[in-house]
């Protein structure tokens, strides 16, 4: 998110069926932490409902989680996918 501090970060994918089609009306969600591991639990910061361009394509831009607390837990984005959206 602009502003906030972090390595700044790209992501794009497609969203496809098991026959490795596109899903062109589905719709695509994302909730990451913020840069020091954190996510915000009583908000939407780092949180996004991103439309599919063409072809089930997504693309946003926002800023590299860190990692979570305690031992070995890496940073992470989680995702979701909902047809029909």
């Amino acid at each position: 998110m602009e502003g906030d501090p972090g390595l700044p970060l790209t992501v794009t994918g497609l969203v496809l069926d098991t026959r490795g089609e596109a899903l062109e009306d589905a719709g695509s969600r994302f909730w990451h932490a913020d840069h020091f591991g954190k996510y915000d639990i009583g908000g939407y910061r780092f949180r996004a409902q991103v439309p599919l361009e063409g072809k089930g394509a997504y693309q946003f831009d926002s800023v590299m989680p860190g990692a979570l607390p305690g031992p070995r837990m890496p940073a992470r984005t989680l995702s979701g996918q909902r047809a029909g959206t």
